[in-house]
């Protein structure tokens, strides 16, 4: 909820546009108008933006080998045999 306060602040600030660009990665911080405010997107951005990612497909990836182990191994074994087809 912060990082959602903080986008809104800064771009309201030095415009929607420039604050994602400087959020990402695109613009450097110190070429705006409110230098402090772009710093700290451009920092909470690096920081937020990969972990929430990274956390994402983590997650996913989890969910389906999840999904895989909960099947018995016997069950595993005639479908691996029926789609070999032998």
């Amino acid at each position: 909820m912060g990082f959602i306060l903080l986008y809104l602040l800064a771009g309201w600030r030095m415009g929607y546009s420039a604050a994602y660009q400087v959020m990402i990665g695109i613009a450097p911080p110190d070429r705006t108008d409110c230098r402090a405010i772009a710093w700290v997107l451009s920092v909470t951005g690096w920081l937020l933006v990969p972990a929430t990612v990274g956390g994402t497909a983590g997650y996913l990836v989890s969910h389906d080998i999840e999904r895989w182990r909960s099947e018995p191994g016997a069950t595993v074994i005639h479908r691996m045999k029926r789609e070999a087809g032998g």
